[in-house]
């Protein structure tokens, strides 16, 4: 997926790092939801986009269904 970057970690030594510096754990945590919340706001905002111009051209549509006396 274009602007997505996939990294992969042994679970085991990522949970063994990850319980030795619980700074490190809240700062991965805090990385984590930052880009989650960031991906759920560009997903949404782009789907509200969408929303609007599929209502606008159904609504266009009506008009001119009218108009014509479709």
């Amino acid at each position: 997926m274009p602007g997505s970057r996939y990294i992969v970690w042994d679970t085991a030594q990522l949970e063994a790092v990850l319980q030795k510096d619980p700074a490190l754990r809240n700062a991965l945590l805090a990385h984590l939801a930052a880009a989650t919340a960031k991906k759920l706001f560009e997903v949404s905002r782009y789907l509200g986009r969408v929303e609007a111009r599929v209502v606008s051209r159904y609504l266009e549509a009506r008009v001119v269904s009218r108009y014509l006396g479709i």
